[in-house]
């Protein structure tokens, strides 16, 4: 069976077709995969990682404003389907699905123009724009929120869950153990994790920063996720402040390369709110204090933080309440009492882990109805 998957831009599109990936390694025999991405996207470096053919095709974001930039991207878009429709007879799919992203766009569509079943997986509460389009045409749509119900004229809409999650029941005690003997965690006290994001979020990295002078003799130990681009900054600047002995308890990390290990390992995450974050957490059933981008088209991680926030299995913490008193205050409140316990307990009840599996199945059905007719 060849599956052809598509999706980009951000961690949130690509993590989840990985995910899937991974799982349908497992399950099918004779599986050829590959994978459509952009030039410059995160996805051309860390689908290669997975052993996965990578090809990209060039196609950009529509600006908003009209222009010599918009006439552009329009023209790219009309050159993507050519080059979408040369990338989908040459490796000749079963099935094609796309994770979101303006790369999935032309791939999904010329597929449907060509008679490939396809179908979408869409990771938000609130769809993307893409997704939305993508809807009216593909044999089926996923969904990660039951609540997500922005899809009126698609053929099919099937609760899947987000594969993403699935990764984190699969977390064995050995690799819990080695994250923390890496970040020094004792289990003698609590643990937590700040995660800025790959890239880095400047109004986290600064909370964070303001927080440090708090931590001596706080009742937490702490790891500090910069983001790659801001982590030597920040290297210099604690160093400058604290000494090279740093704060006791406290580490900090460019990336961390087995954050569902470090989930499991501590006791509360302050982070934002992505999909593949928000399936992270109600996986493993990690407490957490979510500040939502502001940034986002849509803002559809405000939406994600508060579908977990109204049933008590999260905090919201808004960018522009962000301080470092306020951060450490909600932190200490989280610890200090039993809403820990109880907000861990309701994450787990929202959790589909068997996302994996139930997105498997889906896309072998499809390519076997296709073998069918």
């Amino acid at each position: 069976m060849r599956v052809l998957l598509t999706g980009g831009g951000t961690g949130g599109h690509i993590y989840p077709a990985l995910a899937l990936a991974r799982d349908l390694r497992r399950r099918v025999e004779d599986l050829e995969l590959l994978y459509v991405g952009t030039p410059g996207g995160m996805e051309k470096e860390l689908v290669p990682r997975e052993g996965i053919p990578f090809t990209a095709i060039d196609v950009r974001g529509l600006p908003r404003r009209p222009g010599l930039e918009q006439v552009r991207a329009l023209w790219r878009a009309w050159r993507s389907l050519g080059q979408a429709k040369g990338v989908l007879r040459r490796f000749r799919p079963n099935v094609v699905v796309g994770t979101g992203g303006y790369v999935s766009g032309p791939v999904v569509f010329m597929a449907h123009r060509m008679g490939i079943p396809t179908l979408i997986h869409e990771q938000n509460v609130v769809p993307g724009l893409t997704n939305r389009l993508l809807s009216r045409v593909v044999d089926a749509v996923a969904v990660s929120f039951p609540d997500t119900s922005a899809f009126p004229k698609a053929k099919r809409v099937v609760i899947t869950g987000n594969p993403r999650a699935s990764e984190l029941v699969e977390v064995q005690e050995d690799r819990v153990e080695a994250i923390r003997r890496e970040y020094g965690l004792k289990t003698d006290r609590p643990a937590v994790v700040i995660v800025s994001g790959s890239r880095g979020a400047p109004p986290i990295n600064r909370a964070a920063q303001g927080l440090l002078p708090k931590l001596k003799g706080a009742p937490f130990q702490l790891v500090w996720v910069t983001g790659r681009a801001h982590f030597e900054e920040i290297e210099r600047d604690v160093e400058r402040r604290f000494g090279k002995e740093r704060v006791d308890g406290v580490t900090v990390v460019p990336f961390c390369h087995d954050m569902p290990a470090l989930l499991h390992a501590v006791d509360c995450v302050v982070c934002r709110a992505g999909a593949s974050t928000v399936a992270e957490l109600t996986a493993a059933g990690t407490p957490a204090i979510l500040i939502p981008s502001p940034y986002v088209a849509g803002r559809h991680q405000e939406r994600n933080a508060r579908w977990l926030a109204e049933r008590a299995a999260a905090v919201v913490l808004p960018e522009d309440q962000l301080t470092p008193d306020e951060l450490f205050r909600r932190i200490i409140h989280i610890l200090g009492r039993d809403e820990a316990k109880e907000m861990s307990r309701r994450s787990r009840e929202l959790g589909l882990v068997d996302a994996a599996r139930t997105l498997s199945l889906l896309v072998v059905s499809l390519a076997s109805a296709k073998g069918r007719q």
